[in-house]
């Protein structure tokens, strides 16, 4: 399956943002980035073992990142009920008071030191609208935003 001719414009439209040189490619530390603008979520190791013997700092043309844009496409799949659940009860344990939030604090650490470690930049941008005037967290929301 290759992306569509609307999935390709769109991505041409994301690539040339990260575009900095007048090469017309961008660094390879941007991939992950591009194709999380682009509504997939793979992790770091996924798109390096696509970037194969390619140094990070490679320079990725847009037909190279097409390739590996579409094979992303294929293997993403939504998150099922049960991660999403695994997910939640690991956040509950956040939420003392059972409010449905929790600091933006904890989320920040647990986004920030725990698993595949997101840049503050990666994690302001990730939490934008989903803070309270109060530092909290409706983390259900988050979740279900960041996984559907």
């Amino acid at each position: 399956m290759s992306v569509s001719r609307q999935q390709a414009e769109k991505a041409k439209a994301v690539f040339s943002l990260y575009v900095t040189r007048d090469d017309g490619n961008v660094g390879g530390r941007e991939l992950g980035e591009i194709v999380r603008a682009l509504g997939l979520n793979p992790t770091e190791s996924e798109i390096r073992s696509l970037l194969g013997q390619k140094p990070a700092d490679a320079r990725i043309s847009f037909q190279q990142f097409l390739g590996i844009y579409e094979t992303l496409a294929k293997q993403d799949k939504p998150a099922s009920q049960q991660e999403m659940n695994e997910i939640l009860d690991s956040l509950k344990m956040y939420d003392d008071k059972n409010t449905g939030f929790i600091k933006k604090a904890d989320l920040a650490h647990i986004l920030t030191s725990l698993g595949e470690r997101l840049s503050d930049d990666e994690l302001e941008g990730l939490l934008q609208g989903f803070v309270d005037n109060r530092g909290n967290v409706d983390y259900v929301k988050f979740v279900n935003a960041v996984l559907t």
